[in-house]
């Protein structure tokens, strides 16, 4: 019973005791999915990224190191995500290369076309509503900007054992994700899945 409340940590990290445990654990275990996705859209090397649901500061570290002049900026419902986040990226957050602020992805904290690049690794399956949310991505997209949506699980089958038992999990397949940037008005949509495993990278432009 223990283990899965601790696993409720990777809806909303600080929850539950021993979420740095988690942070660890997403940061080792979602290298290689992050290392697939950024073989499917450019990182402008002078441009602004938005990193949703930041977790704790991997993603944004792993861009960094191939955009070292690009600015970076992590968002995500837990305060406890946003700190480690900054802690992790330290030094480029005293150099004003990454920042990190606290917000929802129904509502970002951001003024319209701020965006060249907008990544949400492992995080769409805590949605609220992820139809009108990739709407919201596209909002704070710059014209010609890309989204792109990654996921280590794409069957919705064999993600039961963990959606039946974390709180507000869904996964969805690579046809539901192309259907929500769709909906929400992006162009150039493209699934890009690894036939060994369940990942997935779904990109899109606006």
């Amino acid at each position: 019973m223990f283990y899965w409340k601790w696993k409720q940590n990777c809806a909303r990290p600080g929850v539950f005791p021993g979420s740095f445990l988690v942070f660890w654990k997403m940061n080792r275990h979602h290298r290689p999915l992050q290392e697939f996705a950024m073989r499917f859209f450019r990182i402008p090397e002078r441009g602004k990224i938005l990193d949703v649901g930041c977790g704790g500061g991997f993603f944004i570290a792993s861009m960094l190191r191939r955009a070292p002049e690009a600015h970076f900026c992590g968002v995500d419902c837990s305060p406890v995500s946003v700190r480690k986040t900054l802690a992790f990226n330290r030094r480029a957050v005293r150099e004003g290369r990454v920042e990190a602020v606290e917000g929802s992805v129904s509502n970002l904290p951001f003024a319209e076309a701020s965006f060249d690049l907008v990544t949400a690794s492992e995080t769409i399956y805590f949605w609220p509503d992820p139809a009108n949310d990739v709407r919201e991505v596209l909002r704070v997209l710059r014209p010609g900007g890309t989204f792109a949506v990654c996921c280590d699980s794409s069957n919705p089958e064999t993600a039961k054992k963990y959606t039946d038992r974390i709180r507000g999990m869904k996964v969805y397949t690579p046809a539901e994700l192309c259907a929500f940037l769709s909906g929400a008005g992006f162009s150039e949509i493209e699934a890009h899945c690894d036939p060994a495993s369940e990942i997935v990278c779904v990109t899109g432009r606006k």
